[in-house]
């Protein structure tokens, strides 16, 4: 992913005007599994900004852990984005954007599903990212529906922090009996 969007700046450097997509592949609803180190979503979303796309992300609302207004990798990396609290919010608030970014897709009930699927007909490009499976290796709220829907599912897996080997599940940190 990491040199597909490489080759794509480097053609946009040598050619201004060349607009091409032979790296990255056309789609309407992309979803995205990573693991919490891995954030691959704000790599996909800065490609649409050099894409020059209309893009509006939206997370929600419980996710307040680094900043209210954006959206932030575990490296600061962030990216604004507004916070709702009903996944049907999304629909009208995109109506004039092209790309809709979705974060933390697993913390949303499952209506997200129903709503991703209408912003795709509608002609929306839809990346949503969260993560697949919980902290115990089950899936985690509406992410396998998600999957079933999307045309294109990219799992990706971040390395571990203690021993480097590909890490395939969230480790948990906190006592609390909650998700969040």
């Amino acid at each position: 992913l990491g040199l597909s969007a490489f080759q794509l700046v480097l053609r946009r450097i040598r050619d201004k005007s060349d607009f091409g997509t032979d790296v990255i592949m056309r789609y309407t609803l992309r979803l995205l599994t990573a693991q919490q180190f891995h954030r691959a979503s704000g790599l996909i979303y800065a490609l649409e900004h050099i894409r020059k796309k209309n893009i509006e992300i939206f997370k929600p609302k419980i996710d307040s852990r680094y900043d209210k207004g954006h959206i932030v990798s575990h490296n600061k990396a962030k990216m604004m984005s507004s916070i709702i609290d009903n996944p049907k919010e999304i629909i009208n608030a995109s109506k004039d954007h092209d790309v809709v970014g979705i974060d933390e897709t697993q913390f949303f009930d499952h209506s997200i599903v129903d709503v991703c699927k209408r912003l795709a007909y509608n002609k929306k490009r839809v990346i949503v990212a969260g993560l697949d499976t919980d902290y115990k290796g089950l899936p985690f709220g509406p992410m396998p529906d998600m999957m079933c829907e999307a045309e294109y599912v990219d799992k990706l897996r971040a390395i571990c922090i203690e021993c480097g080997n590909p890490a395939s599940y969230s480790q948990r940190t906190s006592k609390a009996v909650s998700y969040t």
